[in-house]
Order: C-alpha cells, then structure tokens, then sequence
C-alpha cells in the first residue's frame, strides 16, 4: 500500500476507534465500507433527483437534451435549430451543464456540448429499476 493511502486509513481508523472503541479494525474497516457504500448511494440519487429538478418540465431544456442526444452542437447551432433566442438557450445549456448532464467540449474557438453519458447512463439505470421495482410492488 502506498504512504498516503496508508496514512489516510490509519487516520480514517483512529476517528473510528474514538467512536466505537471495542470493535476491531476489521470490523472498523466493514463499518467503514459499510457507511461509504450508502453515502455513494446517496450521492447518486442526490444527484438524479437535481437532474430531474433542473430539467424539471422545462421544454426548452428537454429540447436542448433531444437534439444533443443526437449530435453535439454549439450554442449558435442550438439556437438554429430549436428557434429560442441566444440568451434563453445558453442560461438553459449551463443549467444542464452544472447538472452534469452535459459537458462542455472545447474546439477552437467554439464550444460543443455533449451529453454526459454516465450520468445519464446512471439515471437510466435509476430509472429502470424504479420501474421495475414499482411493478414488483403492484403485483405482490
């Protein structure tokens, strides 16, 4: 194991021991894992739920992700092709982009923005499951 890595679990089991003093550090190390799984859990439906907030029934926002789901454009190209003034389509595009839910790509002088794919990917998978689980739901 390299220094930093080391020295950062001995610290993360030090903080540990202070708060569960009779457990051992492999089970120190499983409440560890244990804790950190549920926080990225968390931080994935966290960040869905700021994704759906931010797209939120706007339709130009919906439209901005339609069309970039099926090619990368600029703000000058968006602006063309969903007929929405300059300034409404680059406040909608940076919405998406601090989502996450598309990255900036720079080419020169322009900016093309792409989809996130694996948020996206995430929010798909989030989304078939909640499906899939509020099926299982009715049918029991």
């Amino acid at each position: 194991m390299d220094e930093p890595k080391k020295k950062k679990r001995s610290s993360v089991l030090r903080d540990l021991k202070k708060f569960h003093p009779e457990s051992n550090e492999v089970e120190l190390l499983e409440y560890f894992s244990q804790k950190r799984k549920k926080f990225l859990e968390d931080s994935g439906k966290m960040l869905i739920h700021q994704a759906f907030r931010d797209v939120g029934g706007n339709k130009d926002r919906f439209n901005i992700l339609y069309h970039l789901g099926k090619e990368n454009y600029s703000v000058t190209e968006l602006v063309n092709i969903i007929g929405k003034s300059q300034p409404t389509i680059s406040r909608n595009v940076k919405i998406l982009e601090k989502s996450r839910l598309l990255v900036a790509q720079k080419d020169g002088k322009y900016t093309f923005y792409i989809p996130n794919k694996p948020v996206m990917e995430e929010i798909k998978q989030f989304l078939k499951n909640w499906i899939q689980e509020s099926h299982n739901g009715k049918m029991d």
